[in-house]
């Protein structure tokens, strides 16, 4: 535990000081990530509760030979061919599964910063808020998805500069990294075409967001029946019922305070959220985020669905704490949530949350 408690003070000290200080977010953002990005690659197998499965798919990825790769049922290559050919490719590289880990480490980490720089006004409080809702620590255990998060996030920013085709691409790779980026595309397809012909006010974009979580959780049987039946293997891995590790609710605490938060500050500053274009999306998915993980705290599936629209909370979350500060000077509300995050960070370390501690670096496998 001691590792992630010097981490955290690493990262803030990086934020104050070059962030603060010298009032250089972007480079406090690089620094950063490149420390969670070290961390991350170098760990044992024994940290993170599900990296030993992890290290057993890329194994089985690595040592599969192509003409046998695609009659291989059950196999990687048939539920995660792009994940399949990715590990393969860094194998053929570095022959070794501490430098698969590693390189999926990198993209990760390279993912998220460069969305965090794209869209938020202060990308190295992003990177904050990123250690402390226990998203980075979360990715040890589900390195395929967040890696398939990471290339959505990069597929979001290319659409919003108009590069439809290389966006479509990579949205389509990330399916092929992991199946449940299929609901992230229809979600962008759907929900941003809507937003796109109407000017909708944030308060009702919440509302939205609540309306579409609880619909969902009323349909969740026969809409998971529906996504097993095309993505079998999640529902041989998620029954209807499967819950997750946060089970108990623990998340849902900081999840009500960012709520809280947010209702707050569209109480007392409407005018602030009124955002336009891209941000008006990012605002909305980070309204779903927490949509998702208040209602659906219990269900692991759709745990691992808000997953992708997380990232979009963090970043609205950071703009609408530099905008509470910069334009208010009132630093109550913005540091009481992130002292509460904290708490959050070091309670979920002392439970040892996803198995993550205590930390120790890979000796080799």
């Amino acid at each position: 535990m001691t590792a992630y408690l010097v981490l955290l003070l690493l990262v803030f000290l990086v934020f104050l000081l070059i962030g603060g200080v010298a009032k250089r977010q972007k480079g406090a953002l690089c620094v950063i990530f490149a420390m969670l990005a070290v961390v991350m690659a170098c760990r044992a197998p024994s940290v993170g509760t599900d990296t030993m499965t992890a290290i057993s798919v890329i194994k089985q990825a690595i040592m599969t030979p192509f003409p046998q790769s695609w009659r291989f049922v059950g196999g990687v290559f048939e539920y995660a061919p792009v994940y399949a050919l990715w590990c393969k490719g860094v194998w053929a590289v570095v022959p070794s599964v501490q430098a698969v880990l590693a390189a999926n480490s990198l993209v990760i980490c390279l993912c998220f910063a460069f969305f965090f720089r794209e869209f938020s006004e202060n990308p190295a409080m992003a990177a904050v808020l990123f250690l402390l809702s226990y998203t980075y620590l979360t990715a040890f255990n589900i390195m395929r998805q967040e890696l398939a998060v990471g290339v959505c996030l990069v597929a979001f920013v290319l659409w919003s500069k108009r590069k439809r085709a290389a966006a479509i691409l990579l949205a389509a790779l990330a399916i092929g990294i992991h199946g449940t980026a299929v609901v992230f595309a229809l979600s962008c397809v759907v929900l941003l075409s809507v937003l796109r012909k109407r000017d909708v006010a944030p308060s009702r974009m919440l509302a939205w967001a609540l309306a579409i979580g609880l619909i969902l959780r009323i349909a969740y049987i026969p809409l998971t029946s529906v996504f097993f039946g095309i993505f079998y293997r999640y529902g041989e891995m998620y029954s209807i019922s499967s819950t997750t590790y946060t089970s108990q609710g623990r998340a849902s605490v900081l999840y009500l305070a960012i709520l809280m938060y947010f209702v707050l500050e569209l109480v007392r500053r409407r005018e602030a959220f009124l955002v336009g274009g891209v941000q008006k999306q990012v605002l909305f998915f980070a309204f779903l985020a927490i949509s998702l993980r208040l209602l659906f705290f219990d269900l692991a599936l759709m745990v691992r669905i808000a997953g992708y629209f997380t990232p979009f909370l963090l970043c609205s979350l950071s703009n609408a704490l530099q905008e509470n500060i910069r334009r208010d000077r009132d630093v109550f509300l913005p540091y009481l949530l992130i002292s509460l995050m904290v708490a959050y960070y070091v309670a979920l370390l002392l439970s040892n949350s996803g198995g993550v501690v205590p930390y120790e670096l890979w000796s080799g496998v």
